[in-house]
């Protein structure tokens, strides 16, 4: 990966992606509360599309990926002190896994760039402030956040199922979030998918 203190500076969506260019897809976190899909027979079909290059319906809405960094307070002087704590992905976990089960997506390179967007710690390219982010109102519900950190999102809004909305910067492997909830890799989640298509098709 380029420079990661890059990320830190202001630069636009597309150097966020190509600092990040080399980064596994299997390694990219599903958001917290995502280990089970909401639709998992269209994963199959999503990954013949990808493999066939069929992107149209794909990409009609970027992917959002969720970049955390830390910093090292004790830093070697042979090491950056920008670390890459996790990518995740914070909306498109459906599409990373297909693209990750047709062979077509191995890194975040191989998506193509117009279909991929970026936040730094909650922070969108150029902006003033960080952006909440969106989580299951049952992970908000058992968190530690405290209480006047999150609030439940209107279903006028058009979530998909009860959700909360969260601080942007929070990620999937912060404390706060339950054990039980906090992100996995897109390569265990393709792994449990497989799994679980194994099982059904015994079943059948």
């Amino acid at each position: 990966m380029d420079d990661l203190r890059r990320l830190l500076e202001d630069i636009g969506t597309e150097e966020r992606l190509r600092t990040v260019a080399e980064f596994p897809i299997a390694e990219i976190r599903c958001a917290p509360g995502h280990r089970t899909l909401r639709d998992p027979e269209a994963v199959g079909i999503m990954a013949d599309e990808i493999a066939r290059g069929a992107l149209d319906r794909i990409l009609a809405e970027p992917i959002l990926l969720g970049l955390f960094t830390e910093e090292s307070l004790l830093p070697e002087p042979s090491e950056e002190r920008v670390r890459l704590r996790a990518v995740e992905c914070l909306d498109g976990n459906h599409r990373l896994l297909a693209g990750l089960l047709s062979g077509r997506w191995q890194r975040v390179g191989d998506i193509p760039i117009h279909a991929l967007d970026a936040r730094v710690n909650g922070w969108p390219a150029h902006a003033l402030a960080a952006e909440v982010r969106w989580i299951p109102l049952e992970v908000a519900q058992a968190s530690e956040l405290d209480p006047s950190a999150w609030s439940q999102v209107p279903a006028s809004w058009g979530a998909k199922g009860p959700t909360a909305q969260i601080p942007g910067w929070i990620s999937g492997l912060d404390e706060v979030i339950p054990e039980r909830f906090r992100s996995i890799s897109i390569g265990a989640l393709l792994d449990e998918w497989r799994k679980a298509q194994g099982a059904t098709d015994r079943a059948r």
